[in-house]
């Protein structure tokens, strides 16, 4: 009966407190008008919504000062500010979300991290890629944005493999703290910690999605046959992700195919930096504008 006990008061609280500051119309108003004015006071200020904390920027301005003009770094780093500068400038966010995914999935079955930790990959359709998908034109050649490609994919697996084993990590620090939901010892849901072999799962399609999307501009169906390729592969492990077999060749697959993923992707940019176009083609029925 203890968890009752504790539950209790923390929810009448929060009950309360949600009461006080929504049944209070004046306090609704006033969050609202200056949710209102700083949106209106950024769009006068910058012309657009999203824009790289003033920290982030002077961070990595002076990364990038640290190379001549036209060298090849100084290119990977401008490349890997437009790509990343937003990630830390909402670091608060990105750490919220890893303590939320660690409460989460430690209740989830272990099949569910899995299964998350690999939609991790997913992230990858929207990020910049410099070799081909570039509107701006800047003093970089096919080799700059080809290596800047290669440097971003590299540091995608990276921050993702960072995220994984942040879950994890947090998920076995709650792991003794965490009650058990809806039910006792025998029933409800008990909260486990993350496997640590499911880390290596959050990077595994990045090379893959990337080495699509470098094609998809010579071969407009790649995207639409790695789409179902993606829930084909989500759903069998869905169903037999739990089996005995596969969990003891997870090592093996995991390793060949993050490996055949790079080969592939590293094929691809270099297809794109002597034969792609530098500048993005239109998407099918849009504008040229």
């Amino acid at each position: 009966m203890e968890y009752p006990v504790v539950g209790i008061p923390v929810c009448t609280g929060v009950c309360v407190y949600v009461w006080g500051r929504l049944g209070d119309m004046r306090q609704v108003k006033r969050g609202h008008r200056a949710i209102v004015e700083d949106a209106l006071e950024q769009w006068a200020q910058v012309g657009v919504t999203k824009t790289a904390a003033p920290w982030v920027e002077s961070l990595f301005r002076r990364w990038m000062e640290r190379r001549e003009y036209l060298d090849t770094g100084r290119c990977i780093r401008g490349s890997l500010y437009r790509t990343f500068g937003l990630v830390f400038s909402y670091w608060k966010w990105v750490l919220a979300s890893v303590v939320a995914g660690a409460l989460v999935l430690g209740y989830a079955s272990g099949l569910m991290a899995k299964v998350v930790f690999v939609g991790l990959g997913v992230v990858v359709q929207g990020i910049y890629l410099p070799i081909a998908f570039d509107d701006m034109l800047l003093p970089a050649g096919r080799r700059e944005r080809c290596y800047a490609t290669i440097a971003t994919a590299a540091v995608v697996c990276l921050l993702l493999l960072a995220t994984a084993g942040a879950v994890t990590f947090l998920s076995w620090l709650f792991s003794p703290l965490m009650p058990d939901l809806f039910g006792g010892q025998d029933g409800g849901l008990h909260y486990a910690p993350i496997n640590g072999g499911d880390i290596s799962l959050s990077c595994l399609l990045v090379p893959w999605f990337f080495a699509v999307r470098l094609f998809a501009y010579r071969f407009a169906f790649a995207e639409t046959i790695a789409g179902w390729g993606f829930v084909t592969a989500i759903i069998l492990l869905i169903f037999f992700g739990s089996k005995e077999w596969l969990e003891r060749i997870d090592a093996v697959l995991i390793a060949g195919a993050f490996i055949c993923g790079w080969v592939f992707f590293l094929l691809a940019a270099w297809h794109v930096r002597v034969r792609g176009p530098l500048a993005e083609l239109p998407l099918a029925g849009g504008s040229d504008a």
